[in-house]
């Protein structure tokens, strides 16, 4: 029985691509437009927001779940 000595090389890879999750164009360019639409979208409602309240208008909740008055 021979022994042979352990060889120090190291695995090679070359000319892969590793990729955990890739997104193709159309995916992205949806994602984008989602996101600037939401963006643009609460740019509006802080500008209602300030509309609503340098006019003094209060705004209650259409619906209220509590008791009845007098009991």
């Amino acid at each position: 029985m021979t022994k042979t000595k352990a060889s120090n090389a190291q695995p090679l890879v070359k000319n892969s691509t590793f990729i955990g999750v890739q997104y193709d164009a159309k995916a992205v360019d949806a994602i984008s437009s989602i996101a600037t639409g939401l963006i643009e979208n609460a740019k509006a409602l802080g500008s209602l927001s300030q509309v609503l309240r340098s006019s003094n208008v209060s705004i209650d909740a259409l619906l209220k779940i509590g008791q009845k008055e007098g009991k």
